[in-house]
């Protein structure tokens, strides 16, 4: 079936809207109204933050990353998000791939976070930082709208992080005054 409007639909974004259709067929005969449906037009990209690592720290144990994710509205039970994803590259240019658990990607593998059963937070762990690097997070979230949050949106602190992975144990030497004894 089609609909053919006498003008463009001209829906805003976040309204719920309710339909009833007719059928006609050729002969101009009319069906009976079907039962209405209700549904939330939106257009609006939702919402993804970076809890943990944060910008621009140092870090001697990452056991995991995580987040926060939203949309414009509030359905009660129905979450709107659909899935937040990661991508990491570190300094060595190299890329994460959850599947080979290493950083040997040429371009941004995008792996799904795990999530508390609703999107409003998101994580992920067993990632293997290497001591002494500097790693970049981004993350985008998708609503089921198919709206993306992060396609080429990233904005720092927020979802994108810059941050250090550093084990080493740190040193200490006393130069001057020389031992004199």
């Amino acid at each position: 079936w089609k609909i053919n409007p006498a003008a463009p639909l001209a829906l805003e974004d976040s309204v719920q809207y309710t339909v009833k259709f007719i059928a006609r067929d050729k002969a101009h005969n009319l069906s009976a109204e079907t039962a209405a449906r209700t549904f939330r037009f939106d257009q609006s990209t939702p919402t993804v933050q970076i809890s943990s690592p944060i910008h621009n720290q140092s870090y001697s144990s990452l056991l995991t990353i995580s987040g926060t994710a939203g949309d414009n509205f509030d359905l009660g039970a129905y979450n709107p998000i659909q899935t937040v994803e990661y991508a990491i590259i570190v300094d060595t240019g190299g890329w994460y791939s959850r599947v080979n658990n290493d950083f040997d990607e040429s371009a941004a593998s995008w792996t799904a976070a795990a999530n508390g059963g609703n999107w409003a937070s998101w994580s992920a762990d067993g990632i293997p930082w290497v001591s002494g690097r500097t790693y970049t997070l981004i993350v985008r979230s998708q609503d089921k709208a198919g709206n993306v949050h992060g396609a080429n949106q990233y904005q720092v602190t927020v979802n994108s992080a810059t941050f250090t992975y550093d084990t080493a144990a740190s040193s200490i030497a006393i130069l001057n005054p020389a031992d004199s004894l």
